[in-house]
């Protein structure tokens, strides 16, 4: 394999894109956060009339290859900032599959694979040549008075690059029409353009001209297109399921079938319990009042309504402290919560209310809001000045519940009320395996996953998870982890140390996940309020036999050579396997995305840096990462890249459960197996403090109360 110091051109090419779209001026809406700026406007679309103003773009709906654009043309539209869709294409001589996602308000990625349907059969069982790529559109400039939209994007940027090209492009609305004209290299081949029309709410017609070829692809045989337009209907159903019809080159009718899905929202529909509230106040003025009892009263309240863990309060004159045990996932929405309830229940006058979630009983972080806020709730209205009004700092290492130093309170923490520490769940776990084996193109696992949580005091957690498969036809000799066994897919026992100041360590040991048993420890140091933060990881790790419930294999599972496919390269220890990474991050608060650099050995004694990109949606959570060691993979100027999702139940149900089902998966097909590799985790500092961030948590509670009190 060859080396090169130097980073991956993609990698260059993404972090570029990236910067412009967090740094440049963005579209409306996209700046400073203020209460009209709601994350949760209409999803666009062609049923958008004059009235209506969609976030984003107006009337966008996926191409044949799933970008926002016209049949095989791309458009100046972007999907919109957290809105996407998912769907399925067939136009002779390819069907494909697609995601597409507006990561950030102007940028869009589109996730395919290209199923070649004219062309030489791989093997019986996989079919035809399968292609995955990813499509990247940047809008450079935004719509304005006369003068149009402009986009440019890169299509099949990473993968074989069998589809690529580069394009730029530009797209001015005219109710009722959207004009479109642009130019493309390689596939594109030259000038494109058209038009779409939107007929009645709930139709749009799309029209095209271009000069894209498919007879020059490769691993497709077919002729000359007799024409070079496309034209056809979308249909558009209350739900957000798009439907379309069109013919193309002049010879093949296409089909289309996409859903649409907005990240902030349950995809099946539904809403989160409203808000509780309370008919009444604890006592009616602050003078001469009990504060104990106001103070335990607060704390069974909030318990009992909320079905929060481990709430404590603190009370003193006109002000109060609720601290409480921050869940999994949905911590901002529990603060937002407590907020709501407090106002209704505290007496008129009151200055400040503190929330302090509390990391397995230890404080992390603390919230202020203000006294006219609190008012401003209790009539049922968000204050305008809450936005910059509502603060958030870490909490120093001495602190209990979150006082500061030099401060008072007039009552005593009281031991929390009883609450259940362990958790028992059964929950479904589906793994999915697309285009990875020349055996079959789609298999996958159904699992039973039988889980324990345990949450303790001074900063300690456990969980154990033992999976179940319920009906299995995944066969990749690289895998022999996704077996019919029962095992254990992940027990560790886990704490979090507040060194004060915004420093913590964290630590976590166990069966990490399917592949290695051991631990991992972090250092992280958050400044400048958690806009930045800095430290280290360090991995020791066994590798686990996968065929064994819990036992560690005697030698690397997949060492096996397959020149050009997977191969293991430089491991030569004596079971146990290191990795040792410094870490740098920076945080965007106007997105919630999370940018970090990893550099270090990793487990396979190669060394080299990973970067990643993560942005939070609510309490889902989508990132891009790309890593380069001094191993790359063939044909490459990487060594892997991949996605990383994490979405809670409640992003699929609308409830407030804690379960939340987390993915990792590269992007290439071939790959050197070991390289660039890091072992699983549990509760790593970006899922354990991401969330609390005093950077991101004023912010993200006031996006609650927007939804909860609307």
């Amino acid at each position: 394999m060859k080396s090169d110091p130097r980073l991956p051109k993609t990698a260059f090419l993404l972090t570029a894109v990236l910067a412009a779209a967090i740094f440049l001026a963005a579209a409306p809406g996209a700046g400073a956060f203020a209460l009209t700026e709601s994350p949760l406007a209409g999803f666009p679309g062609p049923w958008d009339f004059p009235d209506v103003r969609p976030l984003g773009n107006n009337g966008a709906t996926p191409s044949n290859a799933g970008f926002a654009g016209l049949w095989e043309y791309p458009a100046a539209e972007i999907a919109g900032d957290g809105l996407g869709w998912i769907g399925w294409s067939e136009v002779d001589p390819f069907a494909c599959p697609y995601v597409t996602l507006g990561y950030l308000p102007r940028l869009e990625f589109n996730l395919r694979l290209t199923n070649f349907l004219d062309g030489p059969v791989v093997s019986p069982g996989y079919g035809h040549y399968k292609d995955k790529g990813m499509d990247v559109k940047y809008l450079l400039f935004p719509e304005e008075g006369t003068f149009p939209a402009v986009a440019v994007g890169a299509l099949d940027l990473a993968g074989t690059r069998l589809l690529k090209a580069n394009y730029v492009v530009l797209t001015r609305h005219r109710w009722p029409f959207t004009l479109s004209a642009g130019w493309g290299t390689d596939r594109l081949n030259g000038f494109f353009g058209g038009v779409s029309w939107i007929l009645t709410p709930y139709i749009l017609f799309k029209a095209e001209y271009g000069n894209l070829d498919y007879s020059r692809d490769r691993n497709v045989t077919v002729d000359t297109p007799e024409q070079r337009w496309n034209a056809g209907f979308v249909v558009e159903t209350p739900w957000g399921t798009d439907l379309s019809l069109s013919w193309q080159r002049g010879s093949e009718w296409g089909l289309g079938l996409s859903q649409r899905f907005d990240l902030r929202r349950p995809f099946f529909g539904g809403r989160k319990p409203r808000f509780a509230r309370a008919e009444k106040t604890l006592t009616d003025v602050w003078e001469g009042a009990d504060l104990n009892a106001l103070a335990d009263g607060l704390r069974e309240v909030l318990s009992e309504k909320l079905g929060l863990r481990g709430i404590r309060v603190l009370a003193s004159p006109y002000r109060v402290l609720a601290a409480f045990e921050a869940p999994a996932n949905g911590t901002p929405e529990a603060c937002a919560r407590i907020a709501v309830l407090a106002a209704d229940l505290l007496p008129r006058g009151t200055e400040s209310m503190s929330i302090v979630p509390l990391l397995r009983g230890t404080p992390a972080v603390r919230l202020e809001i203000p006294g006219s806020a609190l008012e401003g709730l209790r009539q049922g209205r968000i204050d305008p000045d809450l936005p910059r009004a509502a603060t958030a700092s870490w909490v120093d290492r001495k602190s209990l519940l979150g006082e500061r130093e030099g401060e008072n309170w007039s009552t005593d923490p009281d031991a929390a009320l009883p609450w259940n520490r362990v958790v028992l769940r059964l929950q479904p776990a589906w793994e999915p395996r697309v285009d990875r084996t020349l055996d079959d193109v789609f298999m996958s696992r159904l699992s039973l996953d039988a889980i324990a949580g345990w949450t303790g005091s001074r900063g300690w957690a456990a969980m154990a998870d033992v999976r179940i498969p319920l009906a299995n036809d995944i066969e990749i000799w690289w895998e022999p982890e996704t077996n019919d066994e029962t095992r254990i897919w992940k027990a560790v026992v886990s704490q979090v140390v507040n060194l004060g100041d915004g420093t913590f360590l964290v630590g976590e040991a166990g069966w990490l996940d399917e592949n290695w048993f051991g631990g991992n420890a972090w250092a992280r140091r958050y400044f400048g309020g958690g806009r930045w933060f800095a430290g280290g990881r360090l991995s020791m790790v066994h590798e686990r036999d996968p065929q064994s419930f819990a036992g560690l294999s005697d030698a690397p599972v997949t060492r096996t050579p397959y020149p050009g496919f997977i191969v293991g390269n430089e491991y030569e220890g004596n079971g146990w396997w290191w990795g040792l990474w410094g870490q740098l991050g920076f945080h965007e608060p106007r997105y919630d995305l999370d940018l970090m650099a990893s550099v270090g050995q990793f487990l396979d004694e190669d060394r080299g840096v990973r970067l990643s990109v993560d942005r939070r949606f609510g309490d889902s959570r989508v990132g891009f990462w790309i890593a380069r060691t001094d191993v790359l993979t063939e044909g490459k100027d990487y060594s892997n890249a991949g996605v990383s999702l994490e979405l809670p139940v409640g992003a699929w149900w609308g409830t407030t459960d804690d379960a939340s089902r987390s993915q990792e998966f590269s992007l290439l097909s071939t790959w050197e197996y070991y390289t660039a590799r890091q072992p699983g985790t549990w509760m790593p500092p970006d899922r354990l403090l991401g969330p609390l961030n005093p950077d991101r948590l004023p912010k993200a509670v006031v996006e609650a109360l927007l939804e909860g009190m609307r």
